[in-house]
């Protein structure tokens, strides 16, 4: 489930076509504007330009970022993701975490 709140935007850095789908590679740089940035992790839930992908590489530095993402040609035939080029910024968009409350009696 996502909030619909933009956490921070990123540049494409890559976009790779392999047989059966497009790798896009995001890369991130710290803003002293905003909250560092959560490590994403392989098979985390992101957003990207409100369409829900699965984190598939992540490479974590201090400073800088990058996150990869597979769109199969179905979502980029849909989707504006299909119309991405290297350069461009896209929002980024974390789902939520669930946590357990517990109900006292």
């Amino acid at each position: 489930m996502f909030t619909g709140i933009v956490e921070r935007t990123a540049t494409v850095s890559s976009l790779v076509d392999r047989p059966g789908s497009r790798l896009l590679a995001l890369g991130l740089a710290e803003r002293p504007d905003l909250p560092p940035w959560r490590p994403a992790v392989l098979g985390e839930s992101i957003a990207l330009n409100g369409v829900c992908l699965t984190v598939v590489e992540a490479e974590n530095s201090p400073g800088t970022s990058s996150v990869s993402f597979e769109a199969v040609p179905e979502t980029l035939h849909r989707t504006a993701l299909g119309d991405l080029r290297q350069g461009d910024e896209v929002n980024l968009e974390r789902s939520l975490s669930v946590v357990a409350a517990s109900v006292e009696k």
